[in-house]
């Protein structure tokens, strides 16, 4: 009777690890996910607004920003006036980005890690620079 109680109690935990360790996997993928997105979000919010803002302060104006650009970044762009960070996550790549009032040239950072970003307002442009 003892060794019955036992197989059914190492079969009820097995059961159970089986059903708690993918649970716990996905929801860790899932806040990783989370996490490098909202790096990103904020990464390409901080340049726009700053970016929005010295083109309301007009020609020569100047300014250097910190941003933290997250571990799956794939690529990193300046196009008119989008920034565009593309992130790859479990259902593919995904684009985050922002648009500003003033159009952009230059180029960001295309690998993680945290930067200083040098944004200045020439002729109505803002350049993106390191």
């Amino acid at each position: 009777m003892k060794g019955q109680a036992a197989t059914e109690l190492l079969t009820l935990i097995g059961i159970s690890l089986l059903i708690i360790i993918p649970l716990f996997y996905f929801t860790l993928l899932h806040s990783s996910q989370s996490t490098s997105q909202l790096l990103a979000t904020d990464a390409v919010n901080t340049i726009a607004n700053n970016a929005d803002y010295l083109y309301s302060l007009g020609n020569q104006s100047a300014t250097t920003v910190n941003v933290r650009l997250p571990e799956n970044l794939v690529s990193a762009s300046v196009k008119g006036k989008a920034i565009i960070l593309k992130l790859s996550t479990s259902a593919g790549v995904t684009d985050v980005f922002a648009v500003t009032k003033a159009n952009l040239t230059g180029s960001l950072p295309a690998a993680s890690g945290s930067y200083l970003i040098k944004l200045q307002n020439i002729n109505s442009m803002i350049n993106i620079s390191r």
